[in-house]
């Protein structure tokens, strides 16, 4: 997450949370960790699970990424950081197989999925049948922010958010963020490309992205829209 004393920014997984981190403990200096009590909130809580007296006055961001780069991120990040040949929850996504098209699938398709996965990545426990992991994921580690910031257009978010750092923030290139071009120009399938249509369509149609690379219909929301 990112705390300052104007805001508070939640960081649902594979929404750009460690080079925002990154990016802002080098601009701003200090950390950007929430501390209340002596108990420090870890990095990828949700705001449901942080008290009101800890959030205190500060304003509450969440993030929109297009579900597409969403998918995409969220496959690599496992593929690429996995410890084993194979990884429990992709082969349990995608029936046995962790490639890409299966465990989209899976993703896609939750209640096709057998049991009840419950990775910090890509799944959290329980859930609402039918639709796609990125919106329960949003669903579950955002509710209830004020605002909504789409991660390819987030410049000028936080540059409104920290005026005293705007040049800095304005020009941040968020190095270290590489799997959302990767969406553009991946190789998406006709029927892939409409899984994900299909399981996320609230929240494509709500924050109007139109397909794989697409920014949000515009870069920030208010949360009384959710």
């Amino acid at each position: 997450m990112l705390c300052t004393d104007r805001f508070l920014a939640v960081s649902q997984p594979k929404t750009g949370s460690a080079t925002r981190r990154w990016s802002f403990n080098r601009i701003l200096g200090g950390t950007t960790c929430l501390v209340h009590d002596g108990v420090r909130y870890r990095d990828h809580c949700p705001l449901r699970d942080i008290p009101p007296e800890a959030l205190g006055e500060r304003l509450t961001v969440a993030t929109v990424r297009n579900p597409w780069d969403w998918y995409v991120s969220a496959w690599r990040h496992v593929m690429v950081n996995k410890r084993m040949a194979v990884h429990p929850h992709l082969a349990a996504l995608g029936r046995g197989s962790q490639e890409w098209e299966a465990v989209l699938y899976g993703m896609t398709h939750p209640e096709e999925v057998p049991g009840r996965l419950a990775s910090h990545v890509i799944l959290r426990p329980g859930g609402l049948e039918g639709e796609g992991v990125w919106s329960r994921s949003t669903l579950w580690f955002n509710s209830g922010a004020v605002a909504w910031v789409d991660l390819a257009a987030q410049n000028e978010v936080w540059a409104d958010l920290a005026p005293e750092h705007a040049d800095a923030l304005r020009s941040c290139a968020w190095e270290n963020v590489t799997e959302g071009a990767l969406s553009s120009t991946w190789h998406w399938t006709g029927e892939q490309i409409e899984w994900v249509r299909q399981a996320d369509a609230e929240y494509i149609d709500l924050f109007g992205f139109v397909g794989p690379g697409s920014t949000a219909r515009k870069p920030l929301f208010h949360g009384s829209l959710l």
